[in-house]
């Protein structure tokens, strides 16, 4: 089956199957559960099919190398995950330093490439044995120092796609909720597999997760020791607003720790500065606080008034 016509991005149709009754939605939130899992596992078979290439075992291949990662999980209009990662080889005493001369890039990625064709998990949810694994879209670029900014662009973009543009899963589901979604038609069908699913108690999880499609993940991971770590980011964080607090005269009290430009990035064709965090005054914490709760008690009485609609129609 094929469609010819021209979709606009903002057409609720794109994304959604062909074949209603061809679409597997139980494999398709029970994937999106797992990827988690098929991931680390994949970084587990890649360390021992590069180990196979160079004829050591996985022990002595610790020894001098190891493998940093950082990924970018892109939820597809149609409600699939998939992954965009950077997978680099280090030397283990130094994560700055290369990896020993034989392990090339090219080495690297038939290993790669050959765990993410090899690993697979199995659930048992809903009557039916899921056998899980990653499909057969899969391609991998060499890259080098050189295209850090690309790198940057490249996660970047997909750290801000969604399944949908207006927001409609951004806060989980409540009984009865499900229904009276304001989504695509597509994507309410996985929502409410997954909630059909977590009826089962051992599988309450994927009716917390049900907002994901399942994914109970964050969209962006690294290994530890790709780069930095978050506990060095959130103190240069506290040290730098310590910092402006301090610094700070009689004059610009009010605007401590608003910040100022510090640094600048290039990001592709963009360039990206530091302005500060927080809010610079009060009101603004205020405004802040009331457009949430306005929107809280919005989301409220657009559901309140779904169930009333339901109910007259029951009755």
């Amino acid at each position: 089956m094929h469609c010819l016509a021209v979709h606009s991005e903002s057409d609720e149709i794109v994304g959604a199957p062909l074949c209603v009754l061809c679409q597997d939605a139980e494999g398709i939130v029970v994937f999106n559960s797992a990827v988690t899992e098929l991931w680390r596992r994949l970084t587990v078979y890649a360390f021992r099919y590069l180990a196979y290439l160079l004829g050591v075992t996985e022990a002595e291949l610790k020894k001098t190398t190891r493998l940093s990662y950082t990924k970018c999980v892109e939820f597809q209009r149609r409600g699939v995950l998939h992954i965009h990662a950077v997978v680099r080889a280090d030397a283990v005493e130094d994560e700055i330093a290369p990896p020993p001369a034989e392990v090339t890039a090219e080495m690297l990625a038939i290993a790669i490439e050959r765990a993410a064709k090899a690993v697979f998990v199995k659930r048992e949810i809903g009557g039916r044995t899921h056998v899980l694994g990653f499909g057969s879209q899969l391609r991998i670029d060499p890259i080098d120092s050189s295209h850090a900014g690309k790198i940057g662009a490249y996660l970047g973009k997909y750290v801000t796609k969604a399944t949908d543009a207006d927001g409609a899963l951004d806060h989980r589901i409540r009984e009865g909720e499900v229904e009276h979604l304001q989504i695509p038609a597509h994507l309410k069908r996985l929502v409410a597999t997954a909630w059909r699913l977590g009826a089962e108690k051992e599988h309450a999880r994927m009716r917390r997760w049900a907002h994901s499609l399942c994914f109970a993940g964050h969209v962006m991971t690294r290994s530890r020791r790709y780069s930095t770590t978050m506990g060095t980011l959130r103190k240069a964080r506290r040290e730098w607003q310590l910092a402006q607090i301090t610094n700070a005269g009689p004059d610009n009290a009010g605007t401590a720790g608003a910040g100022t430009e510090s640094g600048a990035a290039v990001t592709g064709t963009t360039k990206w500065s530091f302005i500060g965090i927080g809010h610079r005054f009060e009101i603004d914490h205020l405004l802040a606080v009331s457009f949430a709760e306005e929107r809280q008690h919005q989301r409220h009485l657009a559901w309140l008034a779904a169930e009333t609609i339901g109910w007259r129609e029951a009755s």
